[in-house]
């Protein structure tokens, strides 16, 4: 079946769970957010992850989102067990770290869509879900990779993908520091693909599943040019504030 079959019937049948990988303990954060999970990360009075909610709440066949929570997972708990969002939001809860792809094998267990959306939950970039989507081939690939590009790669891995077909070719090391395409944090993954790998073991998105699902030459990148943050460090957090100034104006 393809892929534009599912779109044409979303408001009838298709429907798309949400895995947001919300465990961290934010290491590099430490010095100004002591004692709180990163996705919970002040910006504006609200916390970090409002954002990234508030983006799918925009995004009608989205019927569950899965927070994915390990450090602190109370604090993001009690905070979501009530909320505005037209979706139901779960959670799950790794008893010992098991890496961005050991949290999402786990909150597997409580998706039901053929392709799962993973989110890291301490990223954001504006990005049309349908047209990801719609970048698919069909049911059979691996799934797709949100790409976007930022002046200096030097903090992230960068992705070599074929212009043409959109096909990923190769993940580089953080080496790169000019402008570079990289990994924004966004999975649109085979939900089949994912539950290859074993529950409850450590395991990297980055360093295992996407290059293992990379060599079967089913992994696809969709590329938007929109402005991305990340709050891994203390820099990067303290310029978020001016990244959504405009959701507060």
């Amino acid at each position: 079946m393809e892929v534009a079959l599912y779109i044409s019937t979303i408001n009838e049948t298709y429907f798309l769970d949400v895995i947001i990988l919300a465990g961290g303990m934010g290491t590099r954060l430490q010095s100004v957010l002591p004692d709180q999970p990163k996705p919970l990360a002040p910006i504006h009075g609200k916390p970090f992850l409002d954002y990234l909610l508030r983006r799918l709440d925009k995004e009608k066949l989205i019927q569950k989102v899965i927070l994915a929570t390990g450090y602190k997972s109370l604090l993001i708990q009690e905070y979501y067990s009530t909320h505005p969002y037209h979706f139901k939001i779960d959670f799950s809860f790794e008893q010992s770290p098991l890496g961005t792809g050991g949290a999402a094998r786990l909150a597997l267990e409580n998706t039901q869509s053929d392709f799962v959306l993973i989110l890291n939950g301490d990223s954001f970039v504006e990005f049309d879900l349908e047209k990801m989507f719609l970048s698919l081939v069909s049911e059979k690939n691996a799934g797709v990779i949100l790409l976007t590009k930022v002046l200096d790669g030097s903090r992230f891995g960068t992705v070599k993908i074929d212009l043409k077909s959109g096909k990923i070719l190769s993940f580089l090391e953080k080496v790169h520091t000019g402008t570079s395409l990289i990994n924004a944090g966004a999975y649109l993954l085979s939900r089949n693909a994912l539950f290859l790998w074993p529950r409850e073991k450590r395991i990297s998105m980055e360093n295992e599943i996407l290059p293992f699902l990379l060599a079967g030459e089913t992994l696809y990148g969709y590329v938007v040019e929109n402005p991305f943050i990340d709050i891994g460090t203390p820099d990067s957090y303290r310029q978020a504030e001016d990244f959504f100034k405009a959701d507060v104006d």
